[in-house]
């Protein structure tokens, strides 16, 4: 997989090996690598000394987009959104794998909608494991009540019949 690291023009030949082929294809490739950019300002902000919950103490700050691509900023603490769809990629199976691969999903613009199909699998995911959860707590009680209804059906012991039969 390419991935570029820095905000310049790549070339790349790829080699491509065939099973049962002794030659090989090679492919060139070329690619530009766009650094992403947000400007703060002022660049510094200072506060000083500050008490714990003090709402006196506020520094408004401004992120510009320099680019012609739209970004989105959020908070990892605060965004329950991302909170949400974090999960649900950390759950996939894709990624449990002992080297997980790369997901390749098309471009979600910035504020998009996160992949339907990707919820969708993570809702299904989800109540199979429920209704397992769901089925072992009922199998638990079914063996437990067999148990006791076994025990029920099982004549008494010779000493219990003799406790039984002095107790009439």
């Amino acid at each position: 997989m390419f991935t570029p690291n820095s905000d310049k023009q790549f070339q790349q030949k790829l080699t491509f090996k065939c099973k049962d082929n002794q030659r090989q294809f090679v492919l060139n490739v070329k690619g530009q690598g766009i650094h992403y950019q947000v400007d703060l300002v002022p660049e510094t902000v200072g506060l000083g000394p500050v008490l714990p919950y003090d709402t006196s103490a506020v520094q408004c700050i401004e992120l510009r987009n320099p680019m012609d691509q739209a970004i989105e900023v959020l908070s990892q603490d605060f965004d329950k959104q991302y909170v949400e769809e974090e999960d649900i990629l950390k759950r996939m199976d894709h990624f449990q794998a002992a080297q997980p691969e790369p997901l390749f999903l098309p471009l979600r613009a910035p504020g998009g909608e996160f992949w339907p199909t990707l919820r969708e699998q993570d809702d299904k995911k989800r109540k199979a494991e429920d209704l397992k959860e769901q089925l072992a707590k009922v199998e638990a009680e079914l063996f437990a009540l067999t148990k006791e209804e076994q025990a029920l059906n099982e004549p008494p012991k010779e000493g219990e019949q003799e406790a039984e039969a002095a107790a009439d």
